[in-house]
C-alpha cells in the first residue's frame, strides 16, 4: 500500500460520490482497418499495465482514505461483434460508463469488430491513472508491445526510472508539512490565499438556464479557428509585451467574458504538466496540476496594460505552482457546491503541435468519431498552435466545450464566434481601451437594434377626450361606470364630465395648466379625469391617504390652478388657498350637456404622476396625450380586439389600484372601447377574499393586479372553476415562476405581463404568459423600441445582462421643473430610426438581457443593491429595516406602496 496523491486523493471523492459518471473517463477510440493481429493486441495490453503498474492499481480505502494498490490482476481486451449501424451507440455507451476505482483496474479496453477487416478500439482510462502527457508514452509503448508480441516474442524496452507510486511519495516529501513555516507547501499556500483573496465564487456567464442543483457534467462542443493572419498579429503583440501566446489568448477571453457580463475579475483555470523531473517524462499517471490564472480587466486598461497585469500574474502563479490545486481548494475552503467546479468555471488550454495518433504495423488507424461529450466546467476554451515547418504561425484552433444544463448551442457558437472577431480587435490596436472592442456581430448588432424593435402601427391622432365622447354617441345607454351603487351610462358620465369641464374652463383650464383631482375613490373620480381632460388641461391626481407633508410637496410643486375635490375631503384637508371645485355641489345635469370640442394637441400634456421619492424628493413626470394614443391603439388593436372576439359580449373591466396610480389606464381603455369600468371600492379591493368573490359575483372579465396581488387572489380561487376572469393582466413588479407556472396551467384566462415605469406610460413591453415556460417581460409594444446597453450606451449580445432603455411616443416628456434630473434619465437617442429626425431615450435604470428569440429577461433594478462595509444587501431589507424605525416607517411604505401600485 502506498498513499494517492493529491490530485487522485480529489478524483477519488468525486468518484465516491458519482462512481457510475463517465466525466473523469479519458477515451481513445480508433478504427483499424486491415489483419488485425488480436491475440497480440490482448497480450500487449498487459505488457502496458506491467511495464505502467498505474494501469492495474486500485483504490482502496483505509480508515477513510484512499491508498494505492497495486493488483496482480491484468487489464483484459474485450471483444465484441458488432454490425456498422448499431457502432456508434455502443462505442457511447462504452466510453460513458464509469470505474469503482475501489475494484475497478483504472483501464479498459473494448475491441469492437463489425466486420472481418475492421476493428474499432475504446481505450477508456480513468483519469487517476492518466492525464494530457501520458498518451504519448501510453501510445507508443502499447504499439511497441504489439509490434513485438505480433512478431512473437516479449516488448525489450528500458526500464521506467521511477513508478507512479514513488511519485506519490516524493511529491508529499517535497511539499512538506503546512504548520512547517520553513516548508514549499506553507510558502506557497501563503502566496495563493494572497493571490485568490476575494476572488468571485461563480462568474455571471451568458447562460441560457439557471444553474441546477448538482451539474451533471453533460456536455458539447463548438469549434474555433484563429486564421493564420491572426496568429501572426498575436504573435507580434506578445513579443513587444514580453508574453507568450497563451498570454494574449487569456487575457483576449478575460476581454470577451468582461464584455458578456462576466464583471471585471476574471479567474480561469489551466493545467500544467506537473512533472518536475526528467524522470517522469515517460511515465503515465496522473501528474497534472491546475491553476487558477486571474486577470484583472477594471478600469478599462489598454490592451497592452491588461497583458502586462496577465503577465505579471501568471508568471506569480508559475512560481507557485507546487500546490495541488485538490490541497488549495481544502486550505482556501470556498463556498462548495456540487452544481459548479471549485474557485473557476472556465479552462483554458493551450497545446503545440499535433495531437498524439495511435498506429499499428500493417493497419490503417483514425480516431473514430464519437458521440460523447461531457462538461468538466462551464466553459473550457482548448487550444491548439499550429506551425508551418519553418516554424511561421499557421493558425490556431480548437474548441469550446460547454454544460448543456446552461446554455444552448446557439449561445456557444456566439461566444466561438466572437472571440476571433474581438482578438483581432484587441492586436490590431493594444494601446486603445479593451472597452473599445465590440463583441457584437453585425447580424447580432442588426437584431438587437432594428429585428426586435420592428414594432410599426398606425395610430391616429384621435385624443382620450375625443374617443370617449365618439364612443358616447354610439352607445349612451350603455354603461360606462359603476361603483357601488353608483352606475353612470356613457350618456350620464359624458354630461357630467362636460359639465365639471366647463366650470374648469372657467377657472383657467387649458392646454398646459394642471388641475389636481382630491377625490374619495368613487364614479366622480372617472367623471372629473374625463373633464379635465376635455379641457385639454392635465390632471394631477392626489391620493388622500399620502402622509401631508407629501401632498403639500406635490402641490406646491406642481402648482395646480384648482382642486377638484368634495366638501367633506376639503374640510378635512383644507389643500391652502388652492381654490377648490366640489364635485358633490355640481349635481347631475337633467339632460345632455354638449361637448367642449377642445382642440387637445398631441404633445400637450394629459397628466403629472409624481415619484414615490425612494431616491430623492417625489418628482412629477409629465405624460402628453400622444402617449396614451399610442397604448390605446396598441392595446384596442390586439388585447381588447381579441377579448372581443372570443366573447362576443361586452366585458366589464376593473380599476383595483389607486386612482393616483397609471396603472388604472389598463383598465379605463376598455371603457373607451366600449366596455363596463368597475371602480371597486376600497373594502373589496384590499382584501383578497372579497375581491375574488366580487370578480365572480359580478362577472368582472379583466382584471390588472400586481403579481404579489395575484398570488393571493389565486389562493382563493380567483381562476378555479367557472367565474374566472378573462383576461388577467399583470404589472408593477417582476413576475415569480410559482405565480407565472399557476397562471399557465389555469385555462380560460389569457395572462399577460406587463412591464413599463411611469416614465414610459404603463406598458414599455408585454408578454402572454402561455408562451414560454418562464417568466419575461417580452418585446416592446406598438412603436416603441428598447435597447439592452451596456455602460457606454452599446448594445450588448443576447443573454448578457444590461441596462435597459426605452424611446418611442410612451416616453414621458420628462419631470415637472426638473430640468437637470429630465436630462439625468431622459437622454438622447444614438440609434435613430430611418427617416426619424432625432428622438429620446428613458434610461430605465432596470437589467434585463435578450435571450435568443428577442424577448427580454428582467433581472432586477441596477441600484437595488446597497453596499455598506463591504457587504451587500438587498433593497427589501432596507425597507424592512426601516419599517421598524421611529419617523422613516411612512418613506418605507411609500416605497413599497408605490411598487404595489405600478412604480419603479
Amino acid at each position: 500500500m502506498a498513499p494517492v496523491s493529491y490530485a487522485q486523493r480529489r478524483l477519488w471523492f468525486l468518484n465516491r460520490v458519482n462512481g457510475d459518471s463517465g466525466v473523469y473517463n479519458c477515451p481513445l477510440v480508433v478504427r483499424m482497418s486491415g489483419d488485425l493481429d488480436r491475440a497480440a493486441l490482448a497480450a500487449a495490453l498487459v505488457d502496458l499495465a506491467d511495464r505502467h503498474e498505474v494501469l492495474r492499481t486500485v483504490y482502496p480505502a483505509v480508515e477513510g482514505e484512499p491508498v494505492q494498490h497495486v493488483s496482480p490482476r491484468p487489464p483484459e481486451l474485450e471483444v465484441v461483434t458488432c454490425q456498422e449501424d448499431g457502432l456508434a451507440a455502443m462505442l457511447s455507451a462504452a466510453v460513458d460508463r464509469g470505474f469503482d476505482l475501489t475494484a475497478d483496474l483504472p483501464v479498459r479496453a473494448t475491441l469492437f469488430a463489425p466486420a472481418p477487416q475492421e476493428h474499432v478500439l475504446a481505450l477508456v482510462l480513468h483519469h487517476i491513472a492518466c492525464d494530457e502527457g501520458s498518451w504519448q508514452p501510453l501510445l507508443t509503448d502499447l504499439a511497441t508491445a504489439y509490434r513485438a508480441r505480433a512478431a512473437g516474442g516479449p516488448p525489450r524496452w528500458q526500464p521506467i526510472p521511477v513508478s507512479y507510486r514513488d511519485y506519490a511519495v516524493w511529491q508529499r516529501d517535497l511539499l512538506g508539512e503546512e504548520d512547517d513555516p520553513a516548508s514549499l507547501l506553507s510558502a506557497q499556500l501563503s502566496f495563493w490565499r494572497e493571490q485568490l483573496a476575494g476572488l468571485p465564487a461563480e462568474l455571471d456567464l451568458p447562460f441560457d438556464r439557471s444553474r441546477p442543483a448538482t451539474a451533471d457534467h453533460r456536455g458539447d462542443c463548438v469549434p474555433m479557428k484563429l486564421d493564420g493572419d491572426l496568429h501572426r498579429r498575436l504573435l507580434a503583440v506578445a513579443a513587444d509585451h514580453g508574453c507568450t501566446t497563451f498570454m494574449v489568448l487569456q487575457a483576449g477571453i478575460a476581454v470577451l467574458l468582461s464584455r458578456l457580463g462576466a464583471g471585471t475579475d476574471i479567474p480561469v483555470g489551466t493545467a500544467v504538466a506537473g512533472r518536475l523531473d526528467d524522470a517522469l517524462e515517460g511515465v503515465v499517471g496522473f501528474f497534472v496540476n491546475t491553476l487558477v490564472l486571474r486577470s484583472d480587466v477594471s478600469g478599462d486598461p489598454t490592451f497592452g496594460e491588461l497583458l502586462h497585469r496577465v503577465r505579471d500574474a501568471d508568471v506569480a502563479a508559475l512560481d507557485h505552482q507546487d500546490v495541488p490545486f485538490e490541497r488549495l481548494v481544502e486550505d482556501l475552503n470556498p463556498e462548495r457546491s456540487l452544481a459548479r467546479h471549485p474557485l473557476f468555471q472556465v479552462m483554458l488550454t493551450l497545446s503545440a503541435g499535433e495531437a498524439e495518433t495511435f498506429s499499428l504495423p500493417g493497419l490503417t488507424c483514425a480516431e473514430e468519431p464519437l458521440d460523447w461529450e461531457v462538461a468538466k466546467f462551464d466553459l473550457s476554451f482548448d487550444f491548439r498552435e499550429h506551425r508551418t515547418p519553418d516554424g511561421e504561425a499557421a493558425g490556431i484552433d480548437g474548441s469550446l466545450e460547454y454544460a448543456t444544463a446552461l446554455f444552448d448551442r446557439a449561445t456557444v457558437d456566439h461566444i466561438a464566434d466572437a472571440l476571433p472577431r474581438l482578438m483581432r480587435q484587441l492586436v490590431s490596436a493594444p494601446r486603445r481601451p479593451v472597452g473599445d472592442a465590440d463583441p457584437l456581430s453585425a447580424e447580432h448588432r442588426h437584431q438587437a437594434l432594428v429585428a426586435w424593435n420592428d414594432t410599426a402601427l398606425p395610430v391616429s391622432q384621435t385624443s382620450v377626450p375625443e374617443l370617449f365622447e365618439a364612443q358616447a354617441a354610439r352607445t349612451p345607454r350603455a354603461t360606462a361606470v359603476v361603483c357601488g351603487d353608483t352606475r353612470l351610462t356613457f350618456a350620464e358620465l359624458n354630461s357630467r364630465a362636460n359639465v365639471l369641464a366647463r366650470r374648469l374652463r372657467d377657472l383657467g383650464a387649458g392646454a398646459e395648466r394642471l388641475v389636481a383631482l382630491a377625490l374619495p375613490r368613487s364614479a366622480e373620480s372617472v367623471v372629473a379625469m374625463l373633464a379635465v381632460l376635455k379641457t385639454g388641461a392635465a390632471y394631477l391626481h392626489v391620493d388622500l391617504e399620502y402622509p401631508p407633508d407629501r401632498v403639500e410637496h406635490m402641490l406646491r410643486d406642481a402648482a395646480p390652478l384648482a382642486v377638484v375635490t368634495d366638501t367633506a375631503t376639503a374640510a378635512a384637508h383644507g389643500f391652502g388657498q388652492l381654490p377648490a371645485v366640489l364635485a358633490d355641489r355640481i349635481g347631475a345635469p337633467s339632460g345632455p350637456v354638449a361637448d367642449l370640442n377642445c382642440l387637445v394637441r398631441p404633445d400637450s400634456a394629459a397628466y403629472v404622476i409624481y415619484t414615490s421619492g425612494s431616491t430623492g424628493r417625489p418628482k412629477g413626470v409629465v405624460t402628453p396625450h400622444s402617449a396614451l394614443s399610442n397604448l390605446y391603439a396598441f392595446h384596442r388593436a390586439g388585447l381588447i380586439a381579441r377579448t372581443e372576439a372570443s366573447a362576443g359580449r361586452r366585458l366589464r373591466s376593473a380599476v383595483t389600484a389607486s386612482l393616483s396610480f397609471d396603472t388604472s389606464w389598463e383598465a379605463l381603455f376598455w371603457m373607451l372601447a366600449g366596455h363596463e369600468l368597475h371602480v371597486v371600492r376600497d373594502d373589496v379591493r384590499r382584501d383578497a377574499v372579497a375581491l375574488t368573490a366580487y370578480v365572480r359575483a359580478v362577472g368582472i372579465d379583466v382584471l390588472d393586479v400586481t403579481p404579489t396581488y395575484a398570488e393571493h387572489l389565486l389562493d382563493e380561487g380567483l381562476l378555479s372553476g367557472t367565474g374566472a376572469p378573462l383576461v388577467l393582466l399583470l404589472g408593477g413588479e417582476a413576475a415569480g415562476q410559482s405565480l407565472w407556472t399557476r397562471v399557465r396551467e389555469a385555462s380560460g384566462t389569457l395572462c399577460l405581463n406587463l412591464y413599463g415605469p411611469t416614465e414610459c406610460t404603463l406598458d414599455a413591453l408585454w408578454w402572454d404568459a402561455a408562451d414560454s415556460p418562464h417568466p419575461l417581460i417580452g418585446r416592446p409594444i406598438g412603436n416603441t423600441r428598447v435597447f439592452v446597453l451596456d455602460e457606454r450606451l452599446r448594445p450588448v449580445a443576447p443573454g448578457v445582462p444590461g441596462e435597459l432603455y426605452v424611446t418611442g411616443p410612451g416616453v414621458a416628456r420628462g419631470y415637472l421643473n426638473r430640468p437637470a434630473a429630465t436630462a439625468e434619465r431622459f437622454v438622447a437617442c444614438p440609434y435613430v430610426a430611418e427617416g426619424e429626425a432625432g428622438t429620446r431615450m428613458y434610461r430605465t435604470g432596470d437589467l434585463v438581457r435578450w435571450d435568443r428569440q428577442g424577448r427580454l429577461d428582467y433581472l432586477g433594478r441596477v441600484d437595488d443593491q446597497v453596499k455598506v462595509r463591504g457587504f451587500r444587501i438587498e433593497l427589501g431589507e432596507v425597507e424592512a429595516a426601516l419599517a421598524d424605525c421611529p419617523g422613516v416607517a411612512q418613506a418605507a411604505v411609500a416605497v413599497r406602496e408605490d411598487k404595489v401600485g405600478g412604480k419603479r
